[in-house]
């Protein structure tokens, strides 16, 4: 019975030992280690921004023509830079093209400059200020007539639809009113976008 309590208590720190293991070793750190990078997850929007639309369109006028609106394609091109993740600064010329009775096109067309900014991470507006134009060509797209140049604003509005890490697919409304000496001109177009960041 000795004997046993002998042994007890020699074992016993051993086995108090045991029950607590050491903790594992730190990370790794210091000069030589680089720790992995962490890639970023979705859209990743800065620096230089490029893009186009396309799809229909429509205009109006005091002087255009008897029909109330004008109904052909829509065309934008934008460019400019992200100033925030969230907002860019760009160029913004857009435009909606009709092809007359008698051939040739009636082609109305605003630069601007515009601010775009993400409410969330698909869904934008956009707003500008600029210049607009009306002007007639004939079938050899030849100008044979341009209005002088009004001063517009614009606004418009798009969904993302697809994104990869630097390029977006988006649907876009877009609606302008340009104010000339003999009246307005408002339009509007519904487009297809693809867009670089």
């Amino acid at each position: 019975m000795r004997m046993i309590l002998v042994v007890a208590f020699v074992l016993a720190p051993t086995v108090a030992l045991a029950q607590y293991a050491p903790p594992p070793p730190p990370p790794p750190s210091g000069p030589g280690y680089y720790a992995p990078v962490q890639q970023p997850v979705g859209i990743q929007r800065s620096g230089f921004v490029f893009g186009f639309s396309l799809g229909a369109g429509s205009f109006n006028c005091d002087s255009c023509s008897d029909a109330d609106a004008l109904s052909g394609v829509g065309l934008d091109i934008h460019l400019g830079g992200m100033i925030t993740p969230t907002v860019a600064l760009m160029f913004d010329g857009w435009g909606v093209g009709h092809p007359l009775d008698g051939g040739g096109n009636i082609i109305h067309v605003m630069d601007t400059v515009a601010v775009q900014g993400f409410v969330s991470p698909q869904f934008w507006i956009k707003g500008g200020v600029g210049a607009g134009q009306l002007s007639i060509s004939d079938d050899r797209g030849d100008t044979v007539a341009r209005s002088d140049t009004g001063f517009g604003v614009f606004g418009a509005a798009g969904f993302e639809v697809f994104q990869g890490s630097r390029f977006a697919l988006d649907l876009q409304l877009r609606l302008g009113t340009v104010k000339y000496d003999g009246g307005s001109v408002n339009m509007g177009a519904l487009t297809v976008g693809a867009n670089w960041y």
